[in-house]
């Protein structure tokens, strides 16, 4: 079997370079420059800063069982903990799940179902849906989880983890991780 390399109409050749070469490159030539701003977040990375977070999530992603091929399912509005785990993930060889913000219950299990996520990194909610709620109505499991062990869901098997960022960690009950702020990932 021969590999295949071909790209559309263009004298560019591809880039031969993962995400994270490519970012450990652009940090190297240009430390200093903004990489990433959020401004309803009032957060700014330079590529060096922005390189140093993503590998710490990254760490911290690969301290909670997520390897190379895994599934991680990110269900929040854009924000910098959405870049830097889409980043993370990248650098591991984890598969990024994206979920629609704007999903309903059903939506969210179907597309949990196919997907078979390992992990799921959840925001607060979006507009007028709450996603709290919605995970312990679809998850029930997640009240007697043991936060220093695994999710063991009859719906979700694959689902091992689920990470809530900023304020929702205090809405669900079993939670077994959180980020405080998009660079703090904390467990237990």
């Amino acid at each position: 079997m021969k590999a295949s390399y071909a790209h559309g109409t263009s004298k560019v050749p591809l880039i031969g370079q993962t995400i994270g070469e490519r970012l450990d490159e652009v940090a190297a030539r240009f430390p200093t420059n903004e990489a990433l701003v959020s401004v309803f977040e009032n957060r700014r990375f330079t590529y060096a800063e922005f390189l140093e977070e993503a590998n710490r999530v990254a760490r911290a992603l690969m301290a909670l069982g997520v390897g190379k091929g895994d599934r991680v399912g990110v269900w929040s509005a854009n924000c910098v903990a959405w870049v830097l785990a889409q980043f993370a993930t990248a650098r591991i060889g984890a598969i990024l799940v994206t979920l629609n913000p704007a999903y309903r219950l059903y939506e969210l299990e179907f597309a949990l179902r196919q997907s078979e996520c390992n992990l799921l990194i959840s925001g607060e909610g979006f507009k007028d849906i709450d996603y709290a709620p919605m995970l312990r109505e679809l998850i029930p499991e997640l009240s007697a989880t043991d936060t220093r062990q695994d999710l063991h869901s009859l719906k979700f098997p694959h689902l091992r983890r689920i990470v809530f960022l900023g304020a929702a960690r205090k809405l669900v009950r079993g939670e077994d991780c959180w980020i405080d702020s998009p660079t703090q990932l904390r467990t237990g």
